[in-house]
């Protein structure tokens, strides 16, 4: 019985990757089979994961397919992980970050790579969001996004590079929008991200699609309309004006992985309020502020 009963569970492979629509149903037989291997032997190189020959060539022969990319790969496992959050009775953080992936040494991959590092290396920025509860269960990645970092050509002004349709701006509201779907009653989603995405462009985007959100600042912006704690503005700035607030509470964080021996205060303020801005109406309302201080 817990024989028959294992064979009728489904693999790593069927759950992430059993619906994805690559066009024909023997690719999708054999990117769930491949997933499998890979999960069974995660290190090492490809040989030394697929051991059998049969296993190797067939994954290079789907790698070589114009209908399988990166998205057709990556949908059902992210059309999953937005369909776990939608059910979720709790709140679901989605943390948005990019790496980078280094291929320099790939020459075969050298005209489909851009900048990275310090301009030197090649290969891809990987933006990716990741669905975790507040209880730290990972659902999975609701979005995966490669980007190819553009050369920028010399005397390039600011202003057109804000305007370029390629600019790595986009990545972060360009993820918001991929993610089709919405939490069910009692349930609340809240974007988080870092420094990187304090920006009116992201933060427009944010406000148009009705989304929570808590992100770093990163700038210490000037701030517009009343003073909704006092009856006249004492702060002009951002920062100032979030140090003066009532604390809402504290909490002390220590990093594990340091060397040194460093912890931080966390605290937790709230307010209303208008940000100057190109773009955003006086309506804009801050998430939860929280300030740091090093100990």
């Amino acid at each position: 019985m817990d024989v028959r009963r294992r064979r009728q569970e489904a693999s790593f492979g069927e759950i992430h990757f059993g619906n994805a629509r690559l066009g024909d149903a023997r690719r999708t037989r054999r990117l769930v089979k491949t997933a499998d291997l890979l999960m069974e032997h995660p290190g090492g190189t490809l040989p030394q994961k697929l051991t059998q020959w049969s296993d190797l060539i067939g994954l290079y022969r789907l790698l070589s397919t114009e209908t399988v990319t990166h998205q057709a790969v990556m949908q059902s496992h992210c059309e999953r992980t937005l369909q776990l959050a939608g059910r979720s009775g709790e709140v679901v953080l989605f943390i948005h970050d990019s790496t980078e992936l280094d291929y320099t040494q790939v020459p075969a991959l050298a005209g489909q790579l851009g900048q990275i590092g310090n301009g030197g290396g090649r290969g891809y920025v990987c933006h990716n969001t990741l669905a975790v509860t507040a209880e730290r269960e990972v659902l999975g990645l609701a979005n995966q996004t490669l980007h190819r970092r553009r050369t920028v050509p010399r005397g390039e002004t600011p202003t057109q590079k804000r305007e370029h349709p390629q600019r790595e701006s986009l990545l972060w509201p360009g993820a918001c929008e991929a993610m089709k779907g919405s939490p069910r009653a009692g349930c609340t989603w809240v974007d988080i991200a870092d420094r990187g995405t304090d920006t009116f462009e992201f933060l427009q985007s944010l406000h148009e699609q009705g989304r929570r959100y808590v992100i770093r600042s990163a700038r210490d912006r000037r701030l517009a309309g009343e003073d909704p704690v006092a009856c006249d503005r004492i702060h002009q700035t951002l920062h100032g004006y979030t140090r003066d607030l009532p604390a809402l509470g504290e909490q002390t964080r220590s990093s594990p992985k340091s060397s040194v021996k460093e912890a931080a205060v966390l605290t937790r303020r709230r307010t209303r309020l208008a940000r100057s801005s190109p773009s955003l109406d006086a309506r804009g309302c801050m998430p939860p502020v929280a300030s740091a201080r090093s100990l």
